[in-house]
């Protein structure tokens, strides 16, 4: 199990580590979400971060501590890495900021929008399986037979710590905050928040969200133990797919999260719509997946300040497309 405390310590550092190399993107108050209710939501829009998603903040941290210890040894660093996408970008513009070399493994449904700017960042793409468990697989075996350093999306502690700087954030925006909601797929973003969050401020209370059609971390923490589940099409495409089964992210969002919220596709495509209609903000599914949580529970979250954090914005178009027509042909 991992040392929890250690983590909160690591979370710190990492964003002194990453600061001047991320944006502290806005934490907006969504007056629409609370209509009806006395209560305060914000949505923390990670989805205005560099690269349009939080991921960008775990690659930071890896792979300046990569190329630290490099400087230390006299050692040349080449790492491969295995995303849906998001990740993917952030590993690309974090290896060349850091004059780090490397290969990305994506899976064959990863998001054409995602696909298009890794390769205009300049980021080497491999295509390799149907789902990201796969793609990870391969990524792995790749590494191991080219001396190289594998970086996960999510099962590295260091990867964690700088995902964890959210909270870190969160906090510094607005400190009486009550609840905290976001997307789990292989809980690196939530586990690292929550970490940080519980140890700063043990009242806090967070949930969980995923999309019913791949919620993986979900039954295994409802399990007692990692399983392999069937991954359904989702929305959500940022957080599907299984996870490893030594994934040190089990034991953190176990502890951790104190309620989880699963959500239908069409709940997700309402959560996007909104985001567009009411916001005027793009968002991609597994951003929409804490907003369509809340509107599910937002009577239970009366009168408290609630953060939703809204991870990712690329989302694509055709998608976009589909959602929008969908609702437009629905009213």
């Amino acid at each position: 199990m991992a040392d929890h405390h250690l983590l909160y310590e690591q979370i710190c550092q990492a964003y002194e580590r990453i600061k001047e190399f991320i944006r502290c993107t806005p934490l907006e108050r969504s007056y629409p979400l609370t209509e009806g209710t006395s209560g305060q939501v914000f949505i923390k829009l990670e989805s205005e971060q560099l690269t349009g998603a939080f991921k960008i903040r775990g690659a930071f941290n890896k792979c300046m501590l990569l190329k630290e210890r490099a400087a230390a040894s006299g050692q040349q660093v080449q790492v491969v890495t295995a995303s849906t996408g998001n990740h993917a970008m952030a590993c690309t513009i974090a290896m060349k900021t850091t004059q780090i070399s490397g290969k990305i493994f994506v899976p064959n449904n990863a998001s054409q929008a995602k696909l298009r700017m890794i390769n205009l960042m300049g980021g080497s793409v491999h295509h390799y399986g149907d789902d990201c468990f796969e793609t990870e697989k391969r990524a792995r075996q790749e590494a191991l037979d080219n001396n190289s350093i594998y970086i996960s999306p999510y099962n590295d502690l260091e990867i964690v710590a700088g995902q964890g700087t959210i909270g870190v954030e969160i906090l510094k925006q607005l400190p009486e905050v009550d609840v905290v909601m976001g997307c789990v797929g292989g809980g690196g973003m939530l586990g690292g928040i929550s970490a940080y969050l519980k140890a700063a401020k043990p009242s806090i209370k967070i949930i969980g969200c995923s999309p019913a059609n791949s919620a993986a971390m979900y039954h295994s923490i409802r399990a007692g133990k990692v399983i392999d589940i069937e991954n359904k099409e989702t929305l959500s495409d940022g957080s599907a797919g299984s996870i490893e089964e030594e994934a040190v992210t089990f034991e953190i969002c176990r502890k951790y999260i104190d309620e989880w919220v699963l959500v239908t596709e069409e709940e997700i495509a309402d959560a996007i719509y909104f985001m567009m209609e009411q916001h005027h903000k793009i968002i991609e599914g597994s951003a929409g997946v804490p907003i369509a949580a809340y509107c599910k529970m937002k009577e239970r979250l009366d009168k408290m300040k609630v953060v939703i954090i809204a991870c990712g914005g690329n989302i694509n178009m055709s998608i976009l497309n589909k959602i929008i027509l969908s609702k437009n042909n629905s009213q």
